[in-house]
């Protein structure tokens, strides 16, 4: 889900309340991103769980640098991250 900027904490709500929630009716795992009019911040709102050392952007293209103790959490099983952040982005 992608919430406004400024947004996020009350979308998660106090303790959690509110992604606890969700997960519990969807199934599914929740992410929640804020939004951002800036390209490269909003790449890097979308892989906030990892150390992200840069996001480089050319031709439409975007390369995101993490670190390399989180390179295989970011890219996700079989990819998954990257094939959602392609989706997102």
């Amino acid at each position: 889900f992608i919430v406004n900027k400024g947004h996020l904490g009350l979308a998660i709500g106090k303790n959690s309340v509110n992604l606890k929630k969700l997960k519990f009716v969807l199934k599914k795992n929740i992410d929640i991103i804020e939004y951002s009019d800036d390209v490269i911040c909003f790449i890097k709102n979308i892989f906030h769980n990892y150390k992200v050392i840069n996001v480089v952007i050319e031709n439409n293209n975007a390369t995101v640098i993490v670190e390399p103790k989180d390179k295989g959490k970011a890219i996700g099983k079989n990819g998954r991250n990257l094939r959602t952040a392609r989706e997102i982005a």
